[in-house]
């Protein structure tokens, strides 16, 4: 739930999957399943629920080159919020069952274009936001 003093200038344009995204105030979201540090999945969602995902192997994006996840997203807005609901099957992440110890590489970002150009993350990677060595890290238990 992102609260905004004013969500009637939301920037949300986009609305092709994997069609930049990122340019719209949105939400991205990053699982580096192997915790290998070069490797992970990035999905970033808009308020209007449009989707691109991509899929960084050893730094390398297969995105928009014909990688699609499985996930899928419910958007809602109000005049003083917007809010995601994600879907993300274990299946999109290429990820085993999850057991007690596992440790996954994890970040979250929200973007801010109209209502104050912010860019924030739940762990900085100081610049460039694909930095799998920046991540933070999930323990499962």
């Amino acid at each position: 739930k992102g609260h905004e003093e004013d969500t009637s200038d939301l920037t949300a344009v986009v609305t092709d999957h994997d069609g930049g995204v990122w340019r719209d105030d949105c939400v991205e979201i990053f699982f580096d399943v192997g915790l290998d540090r070069s490797s992970f999945k990035q999905f970033i969602v808009n308020s209007l629920g449009t989707m691109g995902d991509y899929n960084y192997q050893g730094g390398t994006s297969t995105g928009a080159m014909g990688w699609t996840g499985q996930q899928r997203a419910a958007t809602r807005v109000e005049p003083d919020f917007w809010s995601l609901e994600m879907e993300l099957p274990l299946s999109t992440l290429e990820a085993d069952p999850v057991q007690s110890g596992d440790l996954w590489g994890f970040n979250i970002a929200r973007v801010r274009i109209a209502n104050g150009g912010e860019y924030d993350q739940w762990t900085p990677t100081y610049g460039f936001s694909g930095r799998p060595d920046r991540f933070g890290v999930i323990l499962f238990e």
